[in-house]
């Protein structure tokens, strides 16, 4: 390992929650990267990983719960106001139902 360099610490890819204990695949899906030579859009599947709380939400269908969760983290990380909850929570309702198609009924 180089000296001075520490690899970052693997996060929750729903709420940012650092030390992810508990790795639970959940396959993104219609995540579009690219496209090839002849237009034909190529579409990138990738796992993401969830923390204990997250993966909890998710196994239980708690879609609506872990979208509220992701947003407060969010907003609290980036410091953005409260009164913007609304709009941030549909942007990222927006993002999930893109990527993850209809694994998410309810949201």
């Amino acid at each position: 390992m180089l000296e001075g360099f520490n690899p970052p610490l693997p996060t929750c890819d729903f709420c940012s929650q650092e030390h992810v204990d508990l790795v639970l695949n959940f396959r993104a899906i219609n995540v579009i990267t690219g496209e090839t030579e002849d237009g034909i859009p190529v579409p990138l599947t990738l796992d993401w990983l969830a923390c204990p709380d997250c993966a909890e939400l998710l196994k239980r269908g708690k879609f609506k719960q872990l979208l509220s969760r992701a947003v407060v983290f969010y907003m609290s990380k980036h410091d953005i106001p409260q009164d913007r909850f609304f709009n941030v929570r549909l942007s990222v309702r927006d993002g999930w139902r893109e990527a993850f198609g209809n694994r998410m009924p309810g949201l």
